[in-house]
């Protein structure tokens, strides 16, 4: 088995694929909070977290704006698993060992599907609730 050597060039990839990521990152999550920044949730005027005019409704409104916001952290992580596992499959070309990118694409594919399927069970459950479907 040959050693893995990182040339510059290599670093340097590496360091700019990283870069942009997070850039790409920290445009898309550019308010993730807790709490939207207008204060309301839903398409009704129940739920304001400004005034203070809180109902029932607004769980299941507030449970959907907390999934969407943890399924969109879940997606930039699914992208940098897939990013750092095609640099580890791609290197594995030089040093002769990709199994270990490849396991890792596998893992983060299956997580990911995982994640979509939990989501769309629980989004389903939310619109049952409400009477919605």
């Amino acid at each position: 088995m040959k050693s893995l050597t990182f040339t510059f060039a290599h670093k340097l990839a590496l360091a700019c694929i990283l870069i942009l990521l997070l850039v790409w990152a920290q445009k898309v999550l550019a308010v993730p909070s807790l709490i939207p920044e207008s204060g309301k949730i839903g398409t009704g005027t129940e739920c304001d977290f400004n005034t203070g005019k809180i109902g029932f409704v607004c769980f299941k409104e507030y449970i959907k704006y907390l999934l969407a916001l943890v399924f969109g952290f879940t997606g930039i992580f699914f992208l940098m698993m897939i990013v750092f596992s095609g640099y580890q499959i791609a290197l594995g070309t030089v040093t002769g060992n990709k199994e270990k990118g490849k396991e890792m694409l596998k893992g983060a594919i299956v997580g990911f599907i995982i994640s979509a399927l939990s989501l769309a069970i629980v989004s389903f459950f939310l619109a049952a609730g409400s009477g919605s479907l």
